[in-house]
């Protein structure tokens, strides 16, 4: 009987303390990633808002005409300066980099897609938008490296 527990012994009041104290500590484990999960959606909604903020301010200083102009040239030397223009323009904006689209989401100008292709990951409703000449943004990767959640531009 020496090895038994009392309900109301001091070893069995500090087990229940420990316990108690970790169940708050787990309890505000899950508060804190709920926080962090709200946190990081904000903060990408915003990061989306930004991108589409800033490319739609390129595409006013480039002007409606001369990227119709840039869509429509079969010329490598224009595609060359629309290049380095879109490349100079979101090196300044601190994004990954700027591309015009066609409405099926093939780069006709811009900073290289990765794959080559169209960006398989856009949505249908970022497809849309392009369809009627609105700017899309698209997950990127943190340009200087770091962790590995998606950031929007």
């Amino acid at each position: 009987m020496a090895g038994r527990v009392r309900l109301g012994g001091f070893a069995f009041q500090v087990r229940v303390v420990l316990v108690l104290l970790v169940l708050f500590l787990a309890a505000l484990n899950l508060v804190n990633l709920a926080m962090l999960l709200r946190t990081r959606s904000a903060m990408d909604a915003t990061e989306r808002e930004r991108a589409a903020a800033i490319t739609s301010r390129v595409a006013l200083d480039i002007g409606r005409d001369r990227l119709e102009a840039i869509a429509a040239s079969r010329d490598p030397a224009t595609r060359a300066s629309a290049d380095e223009t879109l490349r100079r323009r979101s090196l300044r904006a601190e994004l990954r980099g700027l591309s015009l689209l066609d409405a099926t989401g093939r780069r006709i100008a811009g900073s290289s897609i990765p794959a080559g292709g169209p960006f398989p990951d856009l949505p249908e409703e970022a497809r849309g938008a392009l369809r009627s000449g609105r700017t899309v943004s698209g997950a990127a990767g943190p340009r200087g490296g770091g962790g590995g959640g998606p950031r929007a531009g």
